[in-house]
């Protein structure tokens, strides 16, 4: 059975589910095609190891006091982060992958680093925040 190569429109036989003449078409057509997803997911997963890094680089300070201006002068885009949560006092907790960040109400920062996972709950600065199983 003759069909045409989506790719590049050559002729060819084989299955009747067949799509494309070789490997290499496959390959270019889908590649195209997912492009400007593939484009997308890689802009917002750098966006998150950035902040991850810089989380973890101001976790690594001992007593330093920080705040949110700080976060935003190293680059931190506050907008994107893995999960967050909400305490009963309404205090909003940010998860950035294993580091998770609470504003206080005097706009102090308090970063903490979760080593793991599965244990359900992990305390920033007095504050608890249950965190999702993988």
């Amino acid at each position: 059975m003759e069909h045409e190569c989506l790719e590049c429109g050559e002729p060819f036989s084989g299955r009747s589910d067949k799509k494309y003449c070789c490997d290499a078409c496959r390959n270019l057509y889908n590649n195209r095609v997912n492009l400007q997803e593939n484009r997308y997911v890689r802009k917002i997963n750098g966006i998150l190891a950035r902040n991850r890094r810089i989380l973890a680089a101001l976790h690594d300070l001992p007593n330093a006091r920080l705040y949110r201006s700080d976060l935003l002068r190293c680059g931190l885009e506050p907008a994107y982060f893995t999960g967050y949560s909400q305490n009963e006092d309404g205090t909003f907790l940010y998860r950035c992958y294993e580091y998770t960040y609470v504003i206080d109400k005097d706009r102090e920062v308090h970063i903490g680093k979760s080593t793991d996972h599965t244990n359900g709950l992990q305390q920033v600065a007095g504050f608890y925040t249950a965190i999702a199983a993988p």
